[in-house]
């Protein structure tokens, strides 16, 4: 597997193969948008495929793209609330490189932003242009917020198979249908179940489901 490297001293940069993106907007210690953490190291790497693939979803919509979250230690992970113990952020040591396997990224609070985002996730859960375009290159991690997106290269932890093997997905943004109703049943990073969150989101459906159904009931009595 190709690597890029993010290097904190490289600064405002360009990293290799991400031309719209610098080493200070990747790195957790940089000064920007993320939140230090001690014992971090100065430099880890990302798989080549994941930095191509956020270049892919900057240059598809043609607006800036903000990285919001890349590689956590474990401790800083832990404290977080709500995220996975198995979290592709967490970095792993493996060939002596520490490696980071997942981004979090926004619009950059542009005004267009919530249409944007509401774009991707229909665009994901509909399999599309751009779903396509980053199965192919390589990720197998979505995740579906309603302010933020992640993507990773999982190679574990899958919850579903299509034409490119095996994926996973869950669905934490505010969608309403059939498709991210299944969605939901793998609402965790880790694909793990969250019933209080598949309820709090799909309520509406599922009150209009059961109404549907007794007056089923009711009809042929």
């Amino acid at each position: 597997m190709e690597f890029i490297e993010i290097n904190l001293y490289n600064g405002n940069s360009p990293v290799e193969w991400m031309p719209n993106f610098t080493h200070n907007e990747l790195h957790p210690n940089a000064d920007n948008d993320l939140t230090n953490q001690s014992g971090f190291p100065d430099v880890f790497y990302i798989p080549l495929k994941l930095g191509v693939s956020i270049q892919h979803i900057r240059d598809f919509y043609n607006v800036p793209v903000r990285v919001t979250s890349t590689a956590r230690t474990q401790v800083f992970n832990s404290s977080l609330t709500g995220s996975a113990t198995s979290s592709k952020h967490i970095l792993k040591f493996v060939g002596g490189k520490f490696i980071c396997n997942a981004i979090d990224w926004d619009f950059n609070n542009s005004e267009s932003e919530s249409s944007l985002l509401d774009s991707y996730i229909k665009d994901v859960l509909s399999k599309g242009t751009l779903y396509n375009t980053l199965r192919q290159n390589g990720i197998t991690g979505f995740g579906l917020y309603n302010s933020f997106m992640h993507v990773d290269t999982r190679d574990a932890d899958f919850s579903f198979q299509d034409d490119y093997g095996p994926f996973s997905y869950w669905n934490n943004s505010d969608s309403i249908g059939l498709t991210s109703i299944i969605a939901s049943f793998k609402d965790k990073e880790d694909g793990s179940l969250d019933l209080r969150s598949i309820l709090k989101k799909n309520l509406v459906v599922i009150i209009i489901f059961f109404l549907v159904v007794l007056m089923f009931i009711f009809v042929r009595k």
